[in-house]
Order: C-alpha cells, then structure tokens, then sequence
C-alpha cells in the first residue's frame, strides 16, 4: 500500500484553521477584514461568553448573490485575486480564501448577505465544514456572519481558551487596531448584549487614539509625517516621558494593515536612544504607505509579519523622521529649562520613599566626580590628622577641603566607613578590605522590594491612604478585565476603586512607595497584570507586581543624593537578607580590594 495520501479537504482546512484561528479574537480580525474589503461604512460586531458561544460580524458591505455565497466556505476561494501577479500588488485585507472555510471547520457557522443590486437575501450555513443549502432569506443589504460554539468539534482547542473577560480583552485589541486603521468606518462591539464601545465614522484619529488610551497618551501626543518618493510615514509619538513597560504600544500600520515589522521597531528604538530611562519603551502609533509592489505581504497566514524590499531605507526614514520631532521637543525643553535659571527658578527636589533629603547639582558630572575623588582622598588625609571630625549630615567638613561653590560629596564619620556620590549614580564606600561600588538604584529597589515582602508575610494593613487619590485611565481592553487588575492590585496592597468612564482611583497604598509616583506605578502595574492572563499563578502575578512597584519607587540614576540619604540606604542595606543583587537579578555592587587595586596599579 502506498504511505503518502492525499489529505481531504475537511483536514486540510482544521490544519489551516490551526494557522489563521488560535481564539475568538482572530475570528473577528478575519471576518472584520472582509467586511472592510466589501467597502462597508459601519460594521457591528456581536459577542457572547467572550465570543466562545456566539460570534457575529454585520457590514453594509456590497453583499453576495446566490452564486458567491454558495462558494463562500470553500477553501481557497477568493473575489481578491483574479491573476498570480496580484499576489505581488495586494491592496485588499484578505486575498487567501482560507479564513471562512477554516471557521466553519471548527464551529457551526453562517452566512446571510444580500448585494445591493437584489430584492432578496440569501443565507447558507456551515456545520463543522459540513455545507447546507442556499436558501432565499429577506436581509439588509450587506453581509452577516455568524459562528456559534467555536472549537465546539475541537475540544483540544477549546482547553486552550481563557476566562471571557480575557478573550473580549483580545478581541477589544483586534478591533482596537482595525479601528484606528479605518477612521472612516463606524465601529460598534456588543458583549452579552451590552456595548463595549460606538465610534462614529470619520471619527479624527487622535479622537479614536483618546478613546481607546486615554488623556495621558493623547494629550501626550506629537503629529510625525514625511515624505519620500516610494515612502510616506505619518501618524504620533508620545513625547518623552512618556513611555511604556513593554513594545504593545507601538502600533505600525502598512497601508491600513495592522503589522508587527523588526525594522520599524529598532528605528523607534533608535530614534527614543538616550530619551527615555532604561528598560522603558517608546508610544508611538506609526502608518507606512507604501506602493505594494515593493513589500511582500504574503510571507505568514496571518498577514501580521510583512518583507520590505528596500528595508534599510524604510528604518532610515521612520528613523529621521522621529529623530526631528524629537530634536524639537529637546529643544524646546532647554529652551525653557535655560529661562527658568535666567529667572532664578530652581526645580522642586524630590524626596526619597525613605524620607531623607537630597541636594542639586549644578554642574557637569564628570566634574563633579573628579573633585568627589579629589575630596575623597583629601578628607581622608584629613581624617586621619583629626580622628574624632564630627558629621551629622548638616554641618558641613572644613572650608580647606571643600571648594565654597559646592557641598562636599565625600563624607566620613567615626560609626561608618567612608563614601561619596559618583555620577549621580553610584556610591563609592571604603571598607577594611578596600572600596565597593554600589548602584544605587538597584540598591534602593530591593530595600523598597523586602519591604513589600515583609508587610505580606507579617500580615499587617500597612498602607498610607491618599489624601487626593490619582486616578488611572485604563485602555479599552483593560477595562474589560478590571475586576481581575484590582483584585490582583489588592493582593499587593493597594486599594483601588472604580471612578467613572474608564478610570480607578488609587485610595491606599503600601507604605513602601509613599513618595513614588502612584499614578503611573499603577498603569504600569495594570500593564503587567495584563499581559500575564487570566491563567497567570496568583503568587506569579503578587512577585511580578512587587518588583515593578520597587523599580518604580526608587531611586533613579543620575538622582544627586545627600550624605543623610546616602547613609540612611547603607544602614537599611545592612537589614536586608539578601544584599547582593536587585529583585530583577542585576548586581548591587562590586568589591574591589586593595590586593586587586594595588596589582593594578602594579604595585605588587
């Protein structure tokens, strides 16, 4: 007998359904794209359970006849394509014709559609790939879908499904991205007979960018357009500080697909290089128009991931573009911070979750760091002519050692070893052994980290209540998760509370992040709660949550610290369990012993 056979056809479309439908979500971005092609002006999408029991996507779209809509569930039959050359000159969403026949392959589907040219409608169902007859049925003009029971034949898929306020959350990110991709097509989401969201037709695109994130990011926004003669690029970027935990809010769009494209990416990333603090990512929301010849869209099922023929030119456009706004808004900055000190205005020191105070700078740090050394040395010669040199973190060492323009930044006392402040950064600290160099950002976010973990485990409410709570506007696909955001947030130690629109109030906090910015600490929490699931481990999600929350509240790099603080961090270090490196596994200092100095030095 022979070993190779042809599939049928019934397999062959639940393997292409594996590659086009992984969840609700991607049977709505299929179903939605041919209604756009079918040039539909208001499309309005149905879901129960999450889209697990119901699905249905209606469009006034051009509608099919009797003929069409009988070969609508076939595999690989498309109006898109007429000729092999379109393959490389496609201008419609889909062009495959595998998106219908592989739903209907795993769901019990159907279609009603009536063309504009027809009194009647006609209708056709599909049950797990079995086809029905066509059958006359009166109907608006334009195109229903529906799939009902999704993976109902599959059950292996179906375990793979989450909670369904995880799957509408997907589904609202879909949409979300199809949406601001149309501006000129109305959209309404409908879950359990209850709306999600409405927007307008030729709703503006900063409008639709406000609905779905929010004041912060709109109003954060920069308009970026350039040209070329193969290359237009346009859309916004949120001005820095702005920013962002991870890279899902940075939407590219490749005439009016949403994609996820390498090359774009590492130009937003080079363009923001030095902007923003590390581990932070750029907003930005950035549409290419591009002749379709010159880009291949047919490399992946999805459509998501495209191939550039001229990639290097496409970085180095979206590249220079960003880098002009930006080099504007910088400019501007200076601009004021210049006129400020003209007039003699300072900005307002920030003080540290451990309550201790710091001191500016205002000269250049490499300067600074060389007199901290000078210092270092010198007050240690100093020291030893006069053992018992009082410092309480006030009074200041004697004149003959500090030049009158600046405090001292190295300091000594008789209980604790010698240290300074370099770069803004790091605390250099004599020990018997020889120096350590401590990062003080790492150091203060695993203080700030224990400090979370022993309010859990000890059990104790210790939480500050805000006077004025902040308020944080979560995207449409979060707040379809709210509940799980605040129980989560809850677990940790905050108190938050619903408060109109889109947005939570932060009542109470952990004692530990009194002075950190609560506002963006909770977006950036919600963030995180997001992108781990519904199907996330609770205990998962609490350290995942703790660390953010450390990382936001500490010090940051390049913040000038006085002595009292930098003394206040090395007496907590000394509490600490674990003294070596930060919650995120990076080091918090390094040891150099004189042994190792003096070998360098080649002194040995």
């Amino acid at each position: 007998m022979a070993r190779i056979k042809q599939l049928s056809p019934h397999v062959v479309n639940k393997i292409a359904a594996g590659e086009v439908i992984e969840r609700p979500a991607s049977v709505v971005k299929e179903l939605v794209e041919n209604a756009i092609d079918a040039e539909a002006t208001s499309i309005t999408i149905e879901l129960k359970e999450g889209g697990k029991k119901l699905i249905r996507v209606t469009d006034d779209g051009a509608g099919m006849g009797r003929e069409d809509i009988a070969l609508a569930f076939h595999g690989h039959a498309t109006s898109k394509l007429t000729d092999p050359d379109e393959l490389f000159h496609i201008t419609t969403m889909g062009f495959r014709g595998e998106a219908l026949a592989s739903v209907g392959s795993i769901s019990q589907a159907g279609i009603v559609s009536r063309p504009d040219d027809e009194i009647g409608g006609w209708e056709i169902s599909c049950d797990g790939g079995a086809l029905g007859e066509v059958r006359q049925k009166g109907c608006p003009r334009g195109t229903s879908v529906y799939v009902r029971n999704l993976f109902f034949n599959t059950p292996v898929r179906m375990k793979f499904l989450k909670s369904d306020s995880t799957e509408l959350s997907h589904t609202v990110s879909a949409v979300t991205r199809i949406a601001l991709a149309h501006c000129h097509i109305r959209f309404e989401l409908i879950h359990n007979d209850r709306r999600v969201f409405l927007l307008d037709p030729h709703m503006a695109l900063i409008d639709r960018l406000r609905h779905f994130y929010g004041d912060e990011i709109a109003d954060s926004l920069l308009l970026i357009e350039s040209h070329t003669n193969k290359i237009h690029v346009s859309g916004y970027v949120a001005a820095p500080p702005v920013s962002r935990r991870d890279t899902k809010m940075q939407l590219l769009f490749l005439n009016s697909r949403p994609i996820r494209e390498r090359v774009i990416f590492a130009a937003i990333k080079s363009a923001f290089d030095g902007l923003l603090v590390s581990g932070r990512q750029p907003v930005a929301f950035i549409f290419v128009d591009i002749d379709p010849r010159e880009v291949d869209v047919n490399v992946h099922p999805t459509k998501i991931e495209v191939r550039f023929r001229d990639a290097s030119a496409l970085h180095a456009q979206v590249r220079a573009t960003l880098k002009d706004i930006l080099a504007g808004v910088e400019a501007a900055r200076m601009s004021g911070d210049a006129g400020k000190e003209e007039a003699g205005e300072t900005a307002p020191q920030k003080m540290p979750a451990s309550g201790a105070p710091r001191f500016g700078s205002g000269h250049s740090k490499t300067q600074g760091t060389r007199q901290a050394i000078r210092d270092f040395f010198a007050h240690r010669a100093n020291r030893r002519q006069q053992p018992h040199l009082p410092f309480d973190g006030h009074e200041a060492p004697a004149k003959s050692v500090i030049p009158a323009a600046r405090p001292a930044p190295a300091f000594a006392s008789e209980t604790g070893p010698a240290f300074f402040q370099a770069h803004d950064s790091y605390i250099v600290v004599e020990t018997p052994e020889g120096l350590e160099i401590i990062d003080q950002h790492a150091l203060h976010e695993k203080i700030i980290y224990e400090k979370l973990l022993a309010r859990e485990a000890g059990g104790a409410d210790a939480r500050q209540r805000m006077l004025i709570p902040p308020t944080v506007e979560l995207s449409a696909a979060q707040w379809v998760e709210r509940e799980r955001i605040t129980a989560a947030l809850g677990e940790v130690g905050f108190e938050v509370e619903e408060f109109g629109g889109r947005s939570l109030a932060v009542r109470a906090v952990p004692e530990a992040l009194v002075g950190a910015d609560i506002a963006a600490l909770v977006k950036d929490m919600s963030d995180e709660i997001s992108a781990r699931g519904a199907s996330a481990r609770m205990e998962e999600i609490r350290d995942a949550l703790r660390k953010t929350a450390a990382c936001h509240a500490a010090l940051k790099a390049g913040e000038p610290l006085s002595a009292r603080s930098i003394a206040d961090l090395l007496e907590q270090r000394e509490k600490m369990r674990e003294k070596y490196s930060c919650p995120h596994g990076r080091p918090i200092a390094l040891r150099f012993t004189l042994d190792e100095l003096e070998k360098r030095f080649h002194r040995k």
